[in-house]
């Protein structure tokens, strides 16, 4: 690495040739790896992304899109790309040996047709039909993880749950033990304990500001803290505690959740959801 006086790294000025005479041989056989300047964590993301442009342009004559369509594991493997390959940054939601999609979208920012809410729910999808085992270590971290959290729920709640009769039945659904089995059932337990202490407090900060109601949350919550019997899997919240908080016209459903067996349609979930609310009202 080049560095200055002070110590901070500078990007070498190499001629793109220079890696291409390396990657030719690599090629032909006549060295066996690249060399350190490509795989190092430093500047070799750079060099990688570079070297690659070259290569798709010169050798396989691709545009950015036959890039991002068109490159398949065979490919990488048969032009022995994959060291370059593993250089460049993937998004968590993507598996890095086979959705090589990313690639293009790194070297070519125009290419990218999916935005990260769609990542987002495309993990989710593949988490819940088994093409993915987990969410990634870290994925629940900082204000992205928060982020994914949300939309994760709301999904959660559009997909495969039938609609609630108004925000209060949402509440009350899952301040009770039937909201803890959902999360449970459709995976989403990781963010349920890594960022929150109860499926309602998940369910009050995932909602949209519009639709989120101070005075349900704290109602509940307080039952939430009310011992209950040993043997009893519900919380202790009558009909007649629903009516004097709340009022002849609050509406209470003892609504479970529902199993799918049918194939999850993946959508891009207004998360903003100013058109349209998770529950009729």
């Amino acid at each position: 690495m080049i560095q200055s006086d002070n110590n901070v790294a500078i990007k070498p000025n190499v001629r793109p040739s220079y890696y291409l005479k390396e990657y030719d041989d690599v090629m032909m056989g006549n060295r066996k790896t690249f060399s350190s300047a490509l795989m190092s964590k430093e500047q070799g993301p750079a060099l990688c992304t570079e070297l690659l442009k070259s290569i798709f342009t010169l050798y396989l004559n691709w545009t950015p899109e036959q890039v991002r369509d068109q490159l398949t594991p065979e490919i990488v493997k048969t032009m022995k790309l994959w060291p370059l390959v593993k250089r460049l940054p993937c998004p968590p939601e993507l598996n890095p040996q086979k959705e090589l999609y990313y690639v293009a979208w790194h070297l070519y920012p125009q290419t990218r047709n999916v935005k990260a809410p769609e990542l987002i729910i495309k993990l989710y999808t593949d988490l819940m039909e088994g093409r993915a085992k987990k969410f990634p270590s870290g994925y629940f971290d900082g204000n992205d993880g928060h982020l994914r959290a949300r939309i994760l729920f709301l999904t959660m709640v559009r997909e495969y749950l039938p609609p609630f009769d108004g925000i209060e039945s949402m509440y009350a659904f899952f301040a009770g033990v039937n909201g803890k089995r959902c999360i449970n059932q459709y995976k989403l337990t990781i963010p349920l304990r890594e960022l929150y202490g109860s499926p309602l407090a998940y369910l009050h900060d995932a909602l949209p500001d519009w639709q989120k109601d101070e005075e349900l949350y704290e109602y509940y919550n307080a039952m939430l803290q009310k011992p209950r019997a040993s043997d009893s899997p519900f919380l202790p919240v009558t009909e007649e505690e629903r009516i004097l908080a709340f009022g002849d016209s609050a509406v209470t459903t003892g609504r479970s959740f529902v199993e799918n067996d049918g194939q999850f349609e993946t959508e891009v979930v207004d998360f903003e959801m100013e058109e349209k609310g998770l529950c009729h009202v």
